[in-house]
């Protein structure tokens, strides 16, 4: 899937450039699915020794007239500024705030996935020579 090599690439580089024992790298994007187009969210975790901790989810339908657009062309958070009428949702509640009416966020979302991909790194021994 394009959106987890995505944050794997993104884990990889920040890693490389802080030359730190861990980079974390974040990728959302959307995926079609029979019920129409859904969000998608993806987190990796790499650590020096090239392991790959990865967790993901945040999938959630998009009204029709969102999907139409992001099938057009338009990025999630132009689409999104047009659906709720405000500026820069993107860097704001995300569409997950936005469509829940604030009973979730993007941040709250990506914090799960963040717990999801740690786990690789809590049972190491279980990964034995899983190395991406």
């Amino acid at each position: 899937m394009q959106t987890q090599r995505g944050a794997v690439n993104r884990a990889r580089a920040v890693r490389k450039l802080a030359r730190a024992d861990y980079g974390v790298g974040l990728e959302a994007g959307i995926i079609e699915t029979k019920y129409g187009v859904m969000t998608c969210a993806w987190v990796a975790i790499v650590d020096r020794g090239g392991h790959v901790g990865i967790g993901g989810s945040t999938n959630m339908l998009l009204p029709t007239q969102v999907a139409k657009r992001l099938r057009a062309g338009t990025e999630l958070g132009e689409a999104m500024d047009e659906f709720a009428n405000i500026k820069n949702v993107k860097h704001k509640m995300g569409a997950i705030g936005i469509l829940t009416r604030g009973l979730s966020s993007r941040q709250k979302a990506y914090e799960e996935i963040v717990k999801l991909a740690v786990a690789r790194f809590l049972w190491r021994e279980k990964y034995k020579g899983r190395v991406e």
